[in-house]
């Protein structure tokens, strides 16, 4: 069996064994695997790679005979310059391809090894909480004048006080737009065409149930429906945030001194920062951040140095940006329980 078969093998069984695990302990052994091979866990593609260039030359070469030499259409040497582009292109894709597996691969046991640790579990985007969330937050999901759906989702537990259950959600939505452009010929003419355009956005978010207030708008992106002129006197948090609720009281109860701090605290950490509480007490926050749920800390191995990227994935991997919700939940728990 050739080494490329055997890392082909390898991989398939790493990663079967990785899809399976339930916790850190299996996708270490299914790491272990990559200990336990023995050899170099890297595609040899040398032969590939000079072959995909012999016929690139090949096809330059016949191309500038062509164009130097010959003043009439010589079927031999196109048909040799295109059967050296197609031989060339289709073995540096397939280079390309299996080394893009390979990063795939490093990418899938790093991300599971990071919600393993949070102990995020994933969450079905079918799950009636997204219907929810469409129908009662429709100001926030009602971006995209073409298309909107929630992503993926995950759900875990917490301990504030009280332990709670929330979820975490990637929420893409699609904008359609018309937009115009010229090109000029070669006499100088312009036509002016017309193309649609699709602009690609992320929101993601956190949801819990926050029986302590009801029908509360605060907002940095966006309108609220329950507008209220209301300032705090925080500089920074009036200069960010559109606040709105059933009245001036209500939002005054919520947004107390150490809250208001949090928020910018908060608003620090995540961009477009908007939080709503519905009229049954669901509290859902977005932002554009998807760290949330995907580590902003720089993989610094893979499943080609395996000794090292084993003693990785043993560490633990903190989201950092979902600590600050973590923190600005416990502010606003203590406050108001």
């Amino acid at each position: 069996m050739s080494h490329n078969s055997k890392i082909d093998n390898l991989l398939q069984n790493v990663q079967e064994k990785a899809k399976q695990a339930k916790n850190n302990t299996e996708l270490l052994q299914s790491v272990q695997l990559l200990k336990d091979f023995g050899g170099e866990i890297k595609y040899k593609f040398g032969f590939h790679i000079t072959f995909a260039f012999v016929w690139l030359a090949i096809a330059i070469g016949n191309i500038y005979y062509v164009n130097e030499y010959i003043s009439y259409p010589d079927l031999l040497h196109f048909s040799l310059a295109a059967v050296g582009v197609v031989i060339s292109c289709s073995i540096l894709g397939y280079v390309f391809y299996k080394n893009s597996d390979l990063n795939s691969l490093n990418k899938y046991i790093y991300q599971k090894d990071t919600l393993q640790d949070n102990k995020l579990k994933y969450l079905s985007v079918d799950d009636p909480l997204f219907s929810y969330l469409k129908q009662n937050f429709k100001k926030e999901f009602s971006r995209g004048n073409y298309k909107r759906y929630f992503e993926k989702a995950f759900s875990s537990k917490r301990s504030v006080f009280r332990e709670y259950e929330f979820q975490l959600f990637q929420f893409h939505y699609v904008n359609q737009r018309t937009e115009t452009y010229t090109t000029t010929d070669a006499k100088g003419n312009t036509t002016v065409h017309t193309r649609t355009v699709y602009d690609h956005y992320n929101r993601y978010g956190f949801v819990m149930d926050f029986d302590y207030f009801k029908n509360i708008e605060v907002k940095s992106t966006g309108t609220v429906i329950r507008h209220q002129d209301f300032k705090t006197g925080s500089i920074d948090f009036d200069k960010t945030f559109t606040v709105g609720a059933d009245s001036d009281l209500n939002i005054a109860k919520f947004l107390t001194p150490v809250v208001v701090e949090a928020f910018n605290k908060l608003s620090n950490s995540l961009s477009g920062l908007n939080l709503e509480i519905d009229s049954n007490g669901k509290l859902c926050i977005t932002c554009t951040n998807s760290s949330i749920f995907i580590s902003e800390s720089t993989r610094e191995y893979g499943i080609e140095q395996p000794n090292e990227f084993y003693d990785e994935l043993a560490g633990f991997t903190v989201l950092n940006k979902l600590e600050a919700i973590y923190d600005f939940m416990y502010t606003l728990n203590k406050q108001h329980d």
